[in-house]
Formats: structure tokens, sequence, C-alpha cells
């Protein structure tokens, strides 16, 4: 019974099919649209692959940059700290400089590899 009322429904279902030169018309712009994203996607991939080795090589070299002068910070915080009492924040800070710096030197290293990364994104970017 169920069957013999499905069957009628979709007896007198005669869908208007479009021309075939319509349906080739809509596939060939579907394609070429799609070509277009895949082409769009792969130019993004590539320059998002140089800015990250920009940003990464900035990064390296400024924590180089900056490991090379944690000993002289050391210097100039433990001078800066020898004329302060011991129990102030100087003296806290003097006795924990290594601390402070390699904070200081992987925070600024952060910041400056993001920084350029950014700015070599906005560079790569095509002029339209």
């Amino acid at each position: 019974m169920e069957d013999e009322r499905i069957k009628n429904l979709f007896a007198d279902f005669e869908p208007a099919l479009s021309p075939d030169d319509d349906f080739m018309d809509k596939l060939q712009r579907n394609l070429h649209s799609v070509e277009m994203i895949r082409q769009r996607t792969s130019e993004l991939q590539a320059r998002h692959r140089k800015a990250m080795a920009i940003a990464a090589a900035v990064g390296f070299v400024a924590g180089i940059l900056f490991a090379w002068l944690i000993p002289y910070l050391g210097q100039s915080v433990t001078a800066v700290a020898g004329a302060a009492a011991s129990d102030s924040i100087f003296g806290f800070v003097s006795g924990h400089y290594y601390l402070f710096a390699w904070i200081l030197a992987v925070g600024a290293s952060v910041l400056l590899s993001l920084n350029s990364y950014e700015l070599a994104s906005a560079l790569l970017r095509p002029r339209r």
C-alpha cells in the first residue's frame, strides 16, 4: 500500500532538463572558478612561506644578538644594583638578572619576528 503511494507520487514527476549547452557552460564557469581559487590559494601559501622564513631568520638573528648582549646587561644591572640597597627591588633583580635578561631577550625576539612576519606579508602582497 505504502509502496503504491510512493510510486504514484513519483510517476508524474518529470523534471525539466536544461539543454546540454547550458550545462556545459555552467560546468566550464565552475571549473574556471575552481582553478582561480586554486591558483590564489597557492599564491597565498607561497607568500606566507616566504614571510615565515623571513620571520624565522629575524627571530634567530635577534635571539643570537640578545644572547650575546646578556653578559653586558648583567654588568649594567649589577653596577646599578650595587649602589642600591640589597633588600630593594634592584637587589632582587641583580640576584636574578639572568632570568629577567632571558625573558626580555625572548620577548624581544618574539616581537621582532611577529612584526617582521607582518611586514613581510604586507610587502609581499601583489600590487593591484
